[in-house]
């Protein structure tokens, strides 16, 4: 399968995470064998404080995880790690990787949003959250996402304050690919080398007036 676009025949149930649960103490336990954590079962998991650099979560569920802990102002460091295909965003409790460490870190999709929606589309009914491609409830305020790549998301822009937040995160040469961006909220956001390849929609997006300039400069189209 393309890493970019999955054909008509993909199916999300064949790349289903663990069925169990893991606990703080068993991740920590596989992080210290040297063990990646793809497809695993994190939602609602507290890993705030743990080094997990360069780690593998493809394909895990991580709804609900929480980087950082209010109480004793500690963050994950989760710099270089890889997310693609993780599922991210629900109705429910916050994706909380406010004020963590990513630089440089993966995440997004490999199926473009555009083939999701037609797949979607010829098996009819509503899509399962699970198969949205939505980051609903990302909370990235803060956030150091220097160098950071986001591939074929949509950052729930439709869905009223279900969106993704990313007020005051650093954005410093990140690329957003194949992304629906629909309002979007990147006013406070630090992102002078910001890339925004092929976006699926930029409706709504918000950005300071001083950041005008730096978004027309990063806009890069493949079909001209």
């Amino acid at each position: 399968m393309s890493e970019m676009e999955k054909g008509p025949g993909y199916s999300p149930e064949s790349e289903r995470p663990e069925s169990r649960q893991l606990t703080r103490e068993e991740v920590v336990e596989r992080i210290g064998r040297g063990e990646d954590l793809e497809r695993a079962r994190l939602c609602d998991l507290d890993l705030a404080g743990l080094y997990l650099e360069k780690r593998k979560f493809r394909g895990a569920d991580v709804r609900g995880l929480k980087l950082f802990r209010e109480d004793q102002a500690e963050a994950a460091n989760v710099r270089e790690t890889d997310w693609t295909d993780a599922t991210v965003g629900d109705f429910g409790a916050e994706t909380v990787f406010a004020y963590a460490d990513a630089e440089g870190a993966t995440f997004g999709f490999t199926e473009t949003l555009n083939a999701r929606r037609e797949r979607q589309a010829r098996a009819g009914g509503k899509p399962k959250v699970e198969d949205s491609g939505a980051y609903l409830n990302f909370n990235g305020q803060q956030a150091k996402f220097g160098r950071s790549r986001w591939n074929n998301i949509d950052f729930g822009g439709a869905c009223d304050s279900y969106e993704s937040r990313f007020q005051g995160a650093d954005l410093e040469r990140a690329v957003f690919a194949g992304c629906d961006l629909t309002n979007i909220d990147l006013s406070t956001s630090k992102f002078d080398d910001l890339t925004v390849e092929d976006p699926v929609s930029l409706a709504g997006m918000a950005i300071a007036a001083e950041q005008v300039e730096a978004v027309a400069r990063g806009l890069r189209y493949s079909d001209p």
